[in-house]
């Protein structure tokens, strides 16, 4: 998306919230990786990150082929979308293409990004991800676990309005 559009900053309480309680990070990795094995994914280059070197592959996934779940509740398309006037059953899955940055020592994948390719068409006009992930010890084992999500979107609510979602994941813990 443009440099130059407006962007605002709200609350993550409603889409992004409502999706990672969902396990929505956890699915959208294994979609996108499963997505990408069965496309375009490729070798892209080196990237150095907190532990060391991190091995980056871009991948393209057409629409006709995309499982992508759109990380945001689509706004109604009459511009009078509020927060209160989401479409929760309207499942967009755009084209879309990224980049997984692999640990090259143990294959975990520490960062993900995707940026969704809408068409005229559809609700959203945009939208970027990014979700990084790390290691969390439980019940004496480490399972690797979403840090942090960030997602840029562009609704259509008259004038076109960007929001950027910025999100920590703090104290995993096993359910009772």
């Amino acid at each position: 998306m443009a440099a130059n559009r407006s962007w605002k900053k709200r609350n993550a309480r409603n889409s992004l919230a409502d999706h990672a309680a969902r396990g929505g990070f956890g699915s959208t990795l294994t979609i996108v990786v499963t997505d990408a094995v069965k496309n375009e994914m490729n070798w892209s280059r080196w990237e150095p990150g907190e532990a060391g070197l991190l091995a980056v592959f871009s991948y393209s996934v057409p629409r006709e082929l995309s499982h992508y779940p759109s990380a945001v509740k689509p706004y109604n398309r009459d511009g009078m979308g509020t927060h209160s006037t989401l479409v929760p059953s309207v499942q967009q899955s755009p084209a879309y293409h990224g980049e997984l940055f692999l640990n090259p020592v143990d294959g975990s994948i520490l960062r993900l990004t995707a940026v969704a390719e809408f068409q005229e068409e559809d609700i959203l006009l945009g939208e970027d991800l990014l979700v990084e992930y790390a290691p969390v010890a439980m019940d004496g084992r480490s399972f690797y676990v979403p840090k942090r999500s960030v997602v840029l979107y562009q609704v259509p609510l008259g004038e076109p309005r960007t929001y950027l979602e910025d999100a920590l994941f703090l104290k995993y813990h096993r359910s009772p």
